[in-house]
């Protein structure tokens, strides 16, 4: 009984009680209207009608007929908690349980979590008046009317919170920073009314933005004996203190999450990412309120074409994956890897920066714990590859669809350049090759050449970067004997003939006969093969593999009637001479047996790792030039040669098809992963 007695005398404290006997006279209003309307017996209107009546005597008459017994044994406590379960089951992430907030005898702020919470605020009648600080330091709201936030009343409530750096001096700050939230929703969305204060000048607003985050950096400080000075987010904080303020910064971090979600503006996203910089460390320990920021942050991550905005979204997204506990980080690798894989689905030249920019970052975050990341990865190549299995077993059109397209080439390469970067993924080379190799099969028609070179530059790329021998020179030089390339084509200047292999990966039907787009074709053959050339030239077994490439190239040389694409042939069997003859002179100079592997990988491998560095500046010098042209050029002439009518020609599509080979199992069947043994010959 004592222990409900003192709660009681909290509650009536804390004008909790005011609020509840308001909410009983609003409902009753309701009731009375909706009779009317109805057309009730008159009896019940006379009873129902006399709530508008009282106004402000509601809680005098309510409470003299009340006695000391009665007010105690009253529902107003566990309404209060079934309205709070009402409205946190309104929120979607209701499901995930919070920790912090399982003991509500230690703070006093959380019984008070309505007053702060814009969602209970919401639903209040508007003549109500809200009493959100113990202090009275809250503005209070006027009747219908809203007041005005002039300069002079922030200025007034930044000194208040400057003179004691407390939190209930931040409290009043925070509630017109969450009116300013919501201001936007008060005359557009039904059911949202209206805030106590009106911000009519954009000088007041950005005021508000920049004391807010000041001021409440400043106040958490001094509640935590933090120095003013210090930049060092891994300290842990103090457990009991956090909890009876959480209801506080949780406030605080909401209304920056609806800021950034509600609102378009570059400018105001880049200063509330910069502006949390400070602040992520008091989110740790509340794993709801993390899960929110990460959600927000990989939402603008994804979605914002902006570099800056895109950067400093990952940036924020990194520190939560630090400062929250261990499993988070997985929370976030799947989190980053699905935003990415649905933001990719195409590539043009206004998203080709933003594509580079998301794969770098994705390659950042798997960086950080390479014991998490090998299994994230593995089961991401994994269900490509069950993909890739279901396209062979069982070919249709439709699955076929769903593998030659960018989403799919973009996610082999992130994984490229993921297992590149780490030695520690090294065991994952081999089937995301396997995998490669697989879609560049099923890209077996003419029109999908775009695509094949894609996937070369992957098997380039993570040959480059974990020393392994990938060939794909058979793979450029079919393309070469391909008809796409001996047959002659029409000399065409149609616009849609200005194609950029770049940024596709189908061509239409008319560039196929396109005099240019071949052109493009055999140029962009030899510029890969260079590039071959140029990963394996440190190689101690560089005359070999020079010698099928140099056959081929001469061949090519002697049957092409183009007197450009001779050039071209036999300036790269020149390079390969010159370089074989350089490495067996090398090899001539030293003692290397073929059975010392260390002596072998030890080869020329200061000269291999200076030039595998020059060849990565100059690929990022030349991707930085692709990416500001395609910026500058038109969506339009980037995709002039998409894809345009792909579902009339599937017909014909099947008729250049390569024969494949029959299924050897059915897609249905258990998976069954063996060990990977290498034959005598690899």
């Amino acid at each position: 009984m004592g222990s409900q007695k003192k709660k009681a005398i909290k509650f009536i404290k804390k004008g909790n009680l005011k609020h509840k006997i308001a909410k009983r006279n609003e409902k009753k209003r309701f009731n009375a209207k909706k009779d009317k309307k109805a057309g009730e017996k008159p009896a019940k209107k006379a009873v129902t009608a006399t709530a508008p009546a009282r106004n402000g005597d509601d809680d005098t008459d309510m409470l003299d007929d009340m006695d000391v017994d009665d007010f105690l044994n009253g529902d107003f406590l566990d309404e209060d908690d079934d309205d709070n379960e009402q409205n946190d089951g309104a929120n979607d992430d209701a499901a995930d349980s919070d920790h912090d907030d399982a003991d509500d005898g230690e703070s006093s702020e959380e019984e008070d979590e309505s007053a702060l919470d814009p969602r209970y605020m919401s639903v209040m009648p508007e003549d109500d008046k809200s009493d959100d600080d113990e202090n009275g330091g809250a503005p209070e709201e006027g009747g219908a009317s809203r007041r005005e936030l002039t300069m002079e009343k922030l200025t007034s409530i930044e000194k208040a919170c400057a003179a004691s750096k407390s939190i209930a001096s931040l409290r009043p700050l925070l509630q017109i920073f969450s009116d300013a939230c919501r201001s936007a929703d008060a005359g557009i969305k039904a059911g949202v009314k209206k805030t106590p204060y009106d911000i009519r000048s954009s000088a007041v607003y950005n005021r508000l933005m920049v004391a807010v985050f000041t001021h409440t950096q400043a106040a958490l400080r001094a509640y935590f004996n933090l120095p003013a000075d210090d930049k060092d987010t891994t300290v842990s904080l103090d457990t009991k203190k956090w909890t009876k303020i959480s209801m506080t910064v949780r406030r605080f971090f909401h209304c920056c999450v609806y800021l950034i979600q509600e609102t378009t503006s570059e400018d105001i996203h880049r200063f509330v990412l910069r502006s949390l910089n400070a602040f992520l460390r008091y989110a740790a320990p509340c794993l709801k309120t993390s899960r929110k920021l990460l959600k927000c942050f990989v939402s603008v991550w994804g979605k914002s074409l902006d570099t800056t905005v895109c950067m400093l979204a990952f940036v924020r997204i990194r520190e939560l994956a630090t400062l929250v506990p261990f499993p988070f980080l997985e929370t976030c690798l799947k989190a980053l890897y699905l935003a990415y894989m649905r933001n990719v689905k195409f590539t043009n030249g206004v998203n080709f920066q933003h594509h580079i920019v998301m794969g770098n970052c994705m390659v950042e975050l798997y960086g950080l714990d390479l014991v998490s990341s090998y299994q994230h990865v593995f089961i991401y190549i994994r269900q490509l590859a069950m993909t890739i299995r279901k396209a062979i077993a069982a070919p249709s059109a439709d699955v076929l669809k769903g593998i030659l397209t960018w989403r799919f080439v973009n996610c082999l390469k992130v994984w490229a350049a993921v297992v590149s970067a780490y030695p520690g993924l090294k065991a994952l080379v081999y089937p995301l090759t396997q995998l490669t190799l697989a879609t560049i099969r099923l890209a077996s028609i003419a029109r999908y050449v775009p695509l094949k070179f894609q996937c070369v530059k992957i098997l380039q790329q993570i040959a480059l970067g974990t020393h392994t021998f990938i060939p794909t020179t058979p793979i450029l030089l079919d393309i070469l004997q391909s008809p796409l390339v001996t047959q002659k084509k029409k000399n065409s200047v149609k616009e849609t003939d200005i194609v950029e292999l770049d940024l596709l990966v189908k061509l239409s039907k008319s560039a196929l006969e396109s005099r240019r787009v071949q052109e493009m074709v055999v140029s962009k053959v030899f510029d890969l093969l260079q590039k071959e050339c140029d990963v394996q030239k440190y190689s101690i077994a560089f005359p070999e593999f020079g010698v099928p490439l140099h056959l081929a190239l001469s061949k090519f040389a002697t049957t092409t009637p183009v007197p450009q694409w001779k050039r071209l042939a036999k300036g790269l069997c020149q390079q390969i001479e010159t370089r074989s003859e350089w490495i067996r002179n090398k090899r001539m100079t030293s003692d290397i047996a073929p059975k010392d592997m260390a002596q072998i990988e030890a080869f020329l491998a200061a000269e291999r790792k200076a030039a595998i560095a020059q060849m990565l500046e100059k690929e990022k010098k030349q991707l930085a030039d692709k990416a500001s042209q395609y910026a500058q050029s038109s969506p339009a002439s980037n995709a002039g040669a998409v894809d345009q009518d792909d579902d009339e020609d599937e017909d014909s599509e099947s008729e250049d098809e390569v024969a494949r080979e029959p299924p050897t199992g059915s897609v249905d069947d258990p998976d069954h992963v063996e060990d990977m043994v290498w034959s005598d010959d690899e």
